[in-house]
């Protein structure tokens, strides 16, 4: 063999080397690394695995990401799962179900609790809500109690998450028929405070009272904050049959509006009558022009056989007679004069920083109101008389 042919050999021998080994750089040690093919090598596709009317998504770990229900052909629930879980235990591991409508759109949810699978939440969409666009379109969120009975609500404003009123349930309210169980709507603002609220009738959709708050004022300290309170007691005219018994009409409406039925002809036969002394019974006829008047001690047996409770307010503080009305409880005070009467009797229904509301069984007028410097001139004119329960 000839030198030229074995430098020929080498060459090609240092061609082939250079191939098999390459050169220490950069891109061949990333291309070559032990820790990418790591990578790629565990690499796995989701899985859908369907049992019975359900297909599961699940990961590359076997973990289950969430999961379809169908009616035939149709979607009507989306699940999702607590973290880890796997077909053995997806039953028992849902996180939330999502109800559709026929158009895939989501309708209401249901979150569960991860120990006993008992609903914790409720949920309800604004329309054409799809799921995966879902979290800033909740309508309606409920709370619920491991008895499966609603205690608060939230309305959320559509594309946010602020809430625009809550609810508040009157005890063992069920989903589905509490629309007539709610005891308060409370007003948020755009701060999120609580400016107003309603109170409701049991069983109803009627209102009770309503409220007015300072500024400012947090949801869960509300009724510690309350500017105004306005109650919405039935108005009874004590006329024609009791054209002097203001007192006992005045009563009436104050234990009807506790939700006692009883009218006032019932209520007038039955309070105590005197000679002379209204602290120990009417004094005169009410049924005549020829009447006069009854004090709050002659009334306190009446008023706790029917209330369950009665309460002489006589000689109290403006303090205490809002207080009252701010725990949903009218009270009856004698003024005077009024409307040429010697002594009369309101009903008070209410105040705001400026003004006593009442209803006047003389002139029928409902929540009328005084300005406080003339109510408390009136009523200091009778001592300061009131009565409740």
């Amino acid at each position: 063999m000839n030198t030229k042919n074995i430098y020929k050999r080498i060459l090609i021998g240092l061609i082939l080397f250079s191939m098999i080994i390459p050169a220490n750089n950069t891109s061949a040690t990333v291309s070559t690394s032990p820790k990418k093919v790591s990578i790629i090598k565990s690499e796995v596709l989701p899985k859908e695995i369907v049992k019975g009317n359900t297909k599961y998504y699940i990961n590359g770990q076997g973990v289950i990401t969430s999961a379809k229900v169908y009616s035939g052909s149709k979607v009507t629930k989306i699940l999702n799962f607590y973290p880890n879980s796997n077909l053995e235990n997806a039953q028992k591991s849902i996180k939330y179900i999502f109800n559709l409508n026929s158009d895939g759109s989501i309708r209401t949810a249901q979150q569960l609790d991860k120990k006993m699978q008992k609903v914790m939440n409720r949920y309800e969409f604004y329309p054409k809500t799809f799921y995966g666009k879902h979290a800033d379109k909740i309508k309606y969120i409920f709370d619920v109690t491991s008895s499966g009975y609603l205690t608060k609500a939230v309305k959320r404003e559509k594309g946010t998450k602020r809430s625009l009123s809550r609810y508040e349930y009157f005890p063992k309210t069920v989903y589905g028929s509490h629309g007539k169980h709610i005891k308060y709507i409370f007003t948020i603002n755009t701060s999120g405070y609580v400016t107003k609220a309603i109170q409701r009738k049991n069983g109803t959709m009627d209102m009770m009272s309503t409220y007015e708050f300072y500024p400012k004022t947090v949801y869960g300290k509300q009724f510690s904050s309350v500017s105004g309170i306005k109650l919405d007691v039935p108005l009874i005219n004590q006329r024609p049959e009791l054209p002097t018994g203001c007192e006992i009409t005045a009563v009436t409406m104050m234990l009807q509006y506790k939700g006692v039925r009883v009218d006032k002809v019932t209520l007038a036969n039955k309070m105590p009558r005197h000679s002379q002394n209204p602290n120990l019974g009417y004094v005169g006829n009410p049924y005549t022009k020829r009447g006069w008047t009854i004090y709050p001690s002659a009334l306190m047996g009446l008023v706790k056989n029917y209330a369950g409770s009665a309460k002489n307010l006589t000689g109290t503080s403006n303090v205490n007679i809002e207080k009252q009305l701010v725990s949903n409880k009218s009270i009856v005070v004698w003024v005077s004069r009024m409307h040429g009467f010697s002594v009369h009797a309101l009903t008070l229904t209410g105040f705001d920083q400026n003004y006593y509301y009442y209803n006047d069984c003389w002139t029928g007028e409902k929540n009328a109101k005084l300005s406080k410097k003339e109510f408390n001139r009136l009523w200091g004119n009778q001592s300061k008389r009131a009565i409740s329960y």
